[in-house]
């Protein structure tokens, strides 16, 4: 059976057909609509958070949402303190399709039992509170968790006449309406009952939700969600479960390696949840930092070969941040630890992702370094100098040809300390590259006569590998040097050499 349409301002089914296409108007209160806003509204529950100066428009508030047939969960006891009534206080919110917090100088004091209510329901219904403004704005310091909502101007309540009176009816009425455009709009409605579904039990969210939102929330960047099922020790299902259950809160992303991400997806979330307003949600920023890297840490325990790129990257950041370098050092002497973290950057960089993969090769280069100046092995060398050629071909792709010089010869200087000190073909063949890539560099620069003086230099390394060992790709580069002063000092070319490439050269 259809429901009759009845005014949406009185509530009457005593309507005509206007004049106008699709409109009507109320025999009882004279007021026009369209059919739509005639539409019967969902039943919703609310939960008024309010100051005791301020109760008196606050019950009229009350009523209106009552007679539109909404059930409102409206709190006049004087004891506002103890466990009895924190408890009563979140099985309201946790009922409720949505919270109005009416705010006055009274009602947001710090410390007051307004400000824990609001901190509770901040907590459960996130983002489903409504703001009335009873004060000047002048007088009333929202607090953080709801100073970003836009809010319903009744501050001059208390200037119209006596509540309930003719004239205070008449300034009343459009503002309620206002109100409950907001308060019964699709958006409210779609939360409706979202945490009393999500977590009907408390202690679920102390056991389950807590530690993974506070993973989110201090993770460098957003968080891969299969490093989170990890931490954590869940099976797929819990973590799509807890994704499903969350999704009114966090925002699913791609980060540079295709892993699918988490973060919040409002930063007052976040800030809130960090704070001492949150109560019994607060995530301590401090602890879920040190939880992240300890979880991190046993990822790479566990086995290096089994760490993501995204946690081989990160790792080291999340360890410097909290002043263990000397852990992280150790953990950099593990050769297929700093094979990971490049490739990470050379998964980003041949990608085209240059800033991403310039970040990556910093850490690299600041990892190879402790380790070099803690152990330096050839290998150490060999790693820092790699570090530093990576970010030069960054620099040179980005066109930073200054930077990239600068990172070019730092990694030549290591070559040639490794060349004297070990002496391997490989140590020479790494030295000849070097040497051209600061050639190619000077030669960018405007500085033809300096970059001939490198490809000379370059051309000598070659010579002498093609001696020692001679292999196709050995003599591929020598000829592809000697192309490169050929061109320089305007002499007759040698035959056409294959491009220069990384299958080429194998850099390294």
């Amino acid at each position: 059976m259809t429901e009759p349409i009845k005014c949406p301002h009185c509530g009457s089914d005593d309507l005509f057909a206007g004049r106008a296409a699709n409109q009507w108007m109320c025999g009882s209160c004279g007021k026009k609509f369209t059919p739509e806003q005639a539409a019967p509204v969902q039943p919703m529950r609310f939960l008024i958070s309010y100051g005791r100066p301020e109760a008196e428009i606050c019950r009229r508030i009350k009523a209106a949402l009552e007679q539109r047939g909404h059930t409102v969960w409206f709190d006049e006891t004087d004891n506002k303190a103890g466990q009895d009534w924190r408890a009563s206080i979140t099985r309201g919110v946790a009922s409720s399709n949505g919270v109005l917090a009416c705010l006055s100088k009274h009602s947001v004091r710090d410390p007051g039992a307004c400000l824990e209510e609001l901190s509770i329901a901040v907590g459960i219904q996130g983002g489903n509170i409504h703001t009335v403004l009873l004060e000047p704005e002048r007088e009333v310091r929202p607090p953080a968790s709801v100073s970003h909502l836009q809010w319903l101007d009744m501050s001059d309540w208390r200037c119209h006449g006596p509540v309930g009176s003719p004239e205070f009816e008449a300034w009343f009425a459009p503002r309620m309406e206002q109100l409950a455009a907001v308060l019964e709009s699709p958006e409210s409605q779609a939360f409706s009952g979202w945490f009393s579904r999500m977590f009907p039990d408390l202690e679920e969210y102390r056991a389950r939700c807590r530690p993974a939102l506070g993973l989110v929330m201090a993770s460098p960047t957003p968080l891969p969600a299969e490093t989170l099922r990890r931490l954590l020790g869940w099976s797929r299902d819990e973590l799509n479960d807890f994704v499903l259950r969350m999704e009114v809160h966090l925002c699913r992303g791609t980060n540079e390696f295709g892993d699918e991400t988490l973060s919040f997806s409002h930063k007052d979330l976040a800030d809130w949840l960090g704070s001492r307003e949150a109560g019994f949600f607060r995530c301590d920023l401090i602890d879920a930092y040190l939880q992240l890297t300890d979880g991190m840490q046993a990822l790479f325990q566990a086995g290096i070969e089994e760490l993501s790129l995204w946690e081989a990257a990160y790792l080291p950041v999340l360890m410097w941040d909290i002043g263990a370098d000397a852990a992280l050092t150790q953990y950099g002497m593990e050769r297929a630890f700093v094979a990971r973290v490049l490739e990470a950057g050379d998964h980003c960089r041949t990608r085209g992702k240059l800033e991403d993969a310039l970040r990556h090769y910093e850490t690299l280069q600041r990892l190879c370094g402790a380790v070099e100046a803690n152990r330096g092995t050839p290998d150490d060398l060999w790693d820092l100098s790699v570090s530093c050629e990576r970010m030069g071909d960054v620099f040179q792709a980005q066109g930073r040809l200054e930077d990239a010089l600068a990172l070019y010869e730092e990694a030549r200087e290591l070559e040639e300390h490794l060349v004297k000190r070990r002496g391997t073909p490989d140590d020479l063949c790494a030295l000849g590259i070097c040497c051209m890539n600061v050639a190619d560099a000077l030669n960018a620069l405007g500085r033809p006569d300096e970059a001939l003086a490198r490809y000379r230099e370059s051309l000598a390394h070659f010579e002498r590998l093609a001696e020692q060992r001679g292999t196709p790709d050995d003599l591929n580069a020598l000829r592809i040097v000697q192309e490169r002063i050929a061109e320089l000092t305007g002499t007759q070319r040698l035959p056409k050499a294959k491009d220069r490439t990384e299958t080429d050269f194998a850099k390294r």
